[in-house]
């Protein structure tokens, strides 16, 4: 039957040629386009129509893409196990038939798009990480304990338990694991700055061998991390710049190559994504690595992206793609206390970084609530419920699409106290063309803005403060408007040049008070590089307390305190004195830095203005420069080192103040914060004295309020403390006690420092429990004085307030009086304890005045 069918087909095929028909060709079908993921077995199956006779061959051949090896059958189905990728592949067959009388089709093309498998990992700082780790992640960076210095703190003493614990539990677990960090500007031995140049590149070749011996199956390495951000101090002694301006990168990478062939080589660095000038800053380092074939992978850290431009994110995330490398969203986080604020942003971030053809994979930098390095970054609350961008990470991963939802983010608005309201610039709720950087908005140019949202104003608000730096001396100024940027602004303000980017300067302008709720827009005018903006204050002028944060600002005991950058001499004299019997000599000052530094950190609160005040003398023969300045450092941000106030005229042998306010923002938690004089010649003496820094208010508390974390406060028991949402008696946060052992002191807050001999203060706190009965909650005290002062029969450890009825669930206050003896003071703290064990406790508006 079949010969028959062959022969009817040939006599017709003959029978057209005979009568002058051209014979159709076969026609070839490669079958449509596939997706599939790496690793996995394609099958392509040819097919065709071949009117004119019968199909003797079908021949397969790849024309785009790495090459695979592919079987094809008989029948013309070809196969092949898609190739193992971190970028999208795009792969091309073409399939070509041929008929019995050697007849053959157009080609007919078929691409099979390859996706890479891509992980959502998670960076891991101890042991609670690891819990419930497997539920949401497939990948660990440790946090700090690849740091080189955690690992080598001491010269030739090597920690590597915590390492030790994240590699063991990712190989356990089938995990890809990224050692972080070889090479970075923080967080190195102390030590290696000591060492010649030679001897710290034998230290790095050691460090670096180290890791490969005992970490054998790495698969990723952040080799240098934050090289434009954060360049490592030691560089030179890896080349320096040398002729690329980056040798020293170069150098490392070569090394990492040689210690570690098999794991993929990753640069990291942040702020790349922001502006088109940070990619192309970026660009640089990573095409001199990829022209020597040294790099596997570009790290985007992806922290500070909170108020990013989405598209320009997208737009960049492009331009660092068209190197073909695969990018690792290396450090994302999204610092926001509002969860719908920051479900949406992660639903508009996240979904530009895991649908990009060339992102690997992306690593969350922490997930518990507490455990993070941004106090309102976490994933995962503190009672193991997630937030809702976990929720919508989870539904998008699993393919959910356009059907995964986030709540509805309606912005809270602005509100102040009767003195005023400060709009911190980088928490702007809307912009265009600004980079928010830490705690400033910097790269304003002309025709850039900011706006905040419903600004709750009250009627007596007649002043405008704005904080800023500017280190160009091109012309800039800002114009605000109220309600829409259209018309006249209300109010223009020319910035001058502050000395640097660095710098900041608080101009005071007045304003005409308005009443009721309403948007804010600061347009930036003239020139670009307008300013830096750190912060901007509708209000009064604010009373100060009579409260000295300075214990002995005028040197009577001594300067106990006070240190020197710059190894000048300090001492008490009576040489020459302002007030009382002593003030402070500065003497043998080799230069015109910082001769005279005190400390603040441990007393100063997020959100707070402090008014500064010194009174210097110096002993030069004609005018000199003595400048009051503060360096500020939050949790979050780049330092800065903020001008207080800079007199470039002062009379030699007179006593002059200088004075200026000392701004802490309300997104800084403070991590490092001292005020400090500088800037006057060397070559004679300077005398300080009648130190003032005064807060607002009496509140001799950091942040009551806990709405910038939980700094100065520890426990005695070893319940865990951290800054919540979940409840919170005013503003945004409270404090919450869990996994409390006992009833003994869960919360304890240190006032050595703060308090004074001789005086009573009034304390008041909230506390709400959720015990399932009435229960206690007691306000304790301990005052520990010198055994030669203490008073007969003093009680070192007083209860303020015991009240054994405490209703569960319900905000109730405790309050009494601090009573500080006439003595020598040596430990004062108040403290929280009676609570049930087990029952989780909230504290929230503290304060002692």
């Amino acid at each position: 039957m079949r010969f028959r069918l062959f022969a009817y087909a040939t006599v017709a095929a003959a029978s057209l040629v005979l009568a002058g028909c051209p014979l159709p060709e076969p026609v070839a079908n490669a079958g449509p386009d596939q997706a599939v993921d790496e690793c996995s077995n394609v099958v392509l199956k040819a097919s065709s129509n071949d009117p004119g006779g019968y199909l003797a061959t079908y021949k397969w051949t790849q024309t785009g893409g790495p090459k695979v090896a592919f079987k094809v059958s008989k029948k013309g189905v070809l196969t092949f196990v898609a190739p193992e990728t971190d970028v999208r592949l795009a792969l091309t067959f073409s399939l070509v038939v041929t008929d019995t009388f050697g007849r053959k089709s157009k080609p007919d093309t078929v691409i099979v798009t390859v996706d890479q498998i891509k992980f959502f990992g998670t960076a891991t700082g101890s042991a609670d990480d690891y819990t419930n780790l497997l539920t949401w992640f497939d990948q660990i960076t440790p946090e700090n304990s690849g740091k080189w210095g955690s690992v080598e703190a001491t010269r030739d003493v090597m920690t590597w338990t915590a390492l030790d614990a994240a590699y063991d539990f990712a190989r356990t677990n089938g995990l890809p694991f990224k050692f972080h960090t070889l090479i970075w500007g923080q967080q190195q031995p102390g030590w290696i700055g000591a060492l010649t140049p030679q001897e710290q590149l034998e230290e790095i070749e050691e460090w670096m061998a180290e890791v490969a011996a005992r970490y054998p199956h790495i698969d990723l390495i952040d080799v240098v991390n934050e090289p434009l951000n954060a360049p490592a101090g030691y560089r030179e002694a890896l080349g320096g710049a040398g002729e690329t301006g980056y040798d020293w990168v170069i150098k490392a990478f070569e090394m990492a190559r040689h210690h570690f062939p098999n794991a993929k080589l990753i640069l990291n660095e942040y702020n790349t994504l922001m502006l088109e000038q940070f990619t192309a800053n970026y660009m640089t380092v990573v095409e001199l690595l990829q022209e020597r074939g040294l790099i596997d992978g570009i790290g985007e850290q992806a922290h500070f992206l909170e108020r990013a431009d989405v598209p320009v994110v997208a737009t960049n995330l492009d331009t660092l793609a068209s190197t073909g490398l695969p990018i690792y969203i290396s450090e994302f986080d999204l610092n926001y206390a509002d969860d719908a604020r920051q479900a949406n942003v992660m639903r508009d971030l996240f979904t530009v970084f895991w649908d990009h053809p060339a992102v690997a994979g992306i690593t969350h930098w922490g997930y518990r609530q507490g455990a993070m390095w941004r106090t309102n970054a976490h994933l995962v609350r503190s009672d193991g419920t997630t937030r809702p961008a976990m929720d919508w990470i989870v539904c998008y991963m699993e393919g959910g699409g356009d059907s995964c939802t986030v709540p509805e983010y309606v912005p809270a608005g602005w509100q102040g106290t009767e003195f005023g309201v400060t709009l911190e610039a980088e928490l702007y709720d809307e912009g265009q063309g600004v980079a928010a950087l830490g705690n400033i908005v910097a790269y304003t140019d002309d025709g850039d803005w900011i706006a905040f949202k419903g600004v709750e104003f009250q009627a007596g608000w007649d002043t405008f403060w704005i904080t800023y730096a500017k280190g160009n001396t091109d012309p800039g100024s800002i114009s605000i408007f109220i309600d829409g940027m259209q018309g006249t602004p209300v109010l223009t303000v020319d910035l001058p040049p502050t000395g640097s980017w660095n710098s900041a300067d608080t101009i005071e302008q007045p304003w005409a008070a308005l009443t009721g709720s309403h948007d804010v827009y600061i347009r930036f005018n003239t020139a670009p590089g307008v300013a830096n903006v750190d912060s901007v204050r509708f209000g009064k002028p604010q009373p100060p307390s009579d409260v000295n944060l300075l214990p002995d600002g005028g040197f009577e005991s001594g300067v106990a305190g006070w240190s020197s950058w710059n190894g000048a001499t300090l001492m008490t004299t009576t040489a020459q004195v302002r007030t009382g019997l002593q003030s402070m000599l500065a003497t043998n000052r080799p230069n015109a830095n910082q001769f005279a530094v005190y400390n603040l950190t441990s007393v100063v609160e997020s959100d707070t203005t402090y008014a500064v005040s010194a009174w210097v003398f110096h002993t030069g023969t004609e005018n000199q420069t003595v400048r009051l300045a503060s360096k500020l450092a939050c949790a979050s941000a780049s330092d800065t080192y903020p001008w207080l106030q800079n007199n470039t005229a002062v009379a030699s042998n007179t006593w002059t103040q200088l004075s200026g306010n000392l701004a802490i923002p309300a997104g800084c938690t403070p991590t490092d914060v001292a005020i400090f004089l500088e800037g006057t010649a060397p070559g004679f003496d300077v005398y300080v004295d009648d130190v003032k820094v005064v807060p607002p208010n009496n509140n001799l508390i950091t942040d009551g309020g806990f709405e910038s974390g939980t700094a100065g406060w520890s426990s005695w028991n070893g319940s865990t403390l951290s800054a919540t949402t979940t409840r919170a008696r005013n503003g945004l946060q409270s404090l919450q006690a869990t996994n409390r052992p006992n009833t003994s002191q869960f919360a304890v807050y240190n006032l050595t420092s703060a308090v004074d001999r001789n005086t009573t203060y009034a304390v008041s706190a909230w506390a709400l429990h959720t015990a399932a009965a009435n229960d206690t909650a007691r306000l304790a005290a301990k005052i520990e004085c010198s055994a030669a002062t203490a008073p007969p029969g003093h009680n070192t450890y007083p209860w303020l307030q015991n009240n054994s009825a405490v209703v569960p669930n319900t905000w109730t206050q405790l309050s009494a009086n601090l009573v500080i003896p006439d003595c020598d003071i040596v430990d004062v703290a108040i403290f929280f304890e009676g609570t049930t064990a087990g029952v989780d406790v909230y504290l929230d508006d503290i304060s002692v005045q």
